[in-house]
C-alpha cells in the first residue's frame, strides 16, 4: 500500500468545561474547518480547529502517532527484574525450597 502524507484541518466539538473534544470532521482549509466547528463549543461557543498531519491511500485516512523512543532491548535486565519481583512475593521457606535463597 502506497501512502501519501497530507495536511488537513480537524473540526472538533468541545464537550465540557475543561476543553475535552470529539471529532466532527476534516477539511482541506482552516476556514472551512472553522465553519464546521461553528457552534460546536461549550455553551454554544465555537469548537476548536487543529491542524493534522495524516496519511492517505486515496480512499482512507491514517494517523501515525509518536509514542516516544523505542526502548533498548535488554533481555537479561528484564528477566532479572521479573525474577526479583517474584522473589519479593515468596517467603524465605519457599525461596529455600526452590534453591533461590542467597541468589
Amino acid at each position: 500500500m502506497q501512502l501519501e502524507k497530507i495536511t488537513l484541518f480537524e473540526a472538533q466539538e468541545v464537550v465540557n468545561e475543561i476543553g475535552n473534544v470529539k471529532h466532527v470532521g476534516y477539511r482541506y482549509t482552516k476556514a472551512s474547518a472553522e465553519l464546521l466547528a461553528k457552534g460546536k463549543g461549550w455553551w454554544s461557543g465555537n469548537g476548536k480547529v487543529a491542524e493534522k498531519t495524516l496519511y492517505t491511500d486515496g480512499n482512507r485516512l491514517y494517523q501515525v502517532e509518536d509514542l516516544g523512543e523505542l526502548p533498548k532491548r535488554n533481555d537479561e535486565l528484564e528477566k532479572a527484574e521479573v525474577l526479583d519481583s517474584i522473589r519479593k512475593k515468596l517467603s524465605p521457606t519457599e525461596l529455600e525450597a526452590l534453591g533461590l535463597k542467597g541468589d
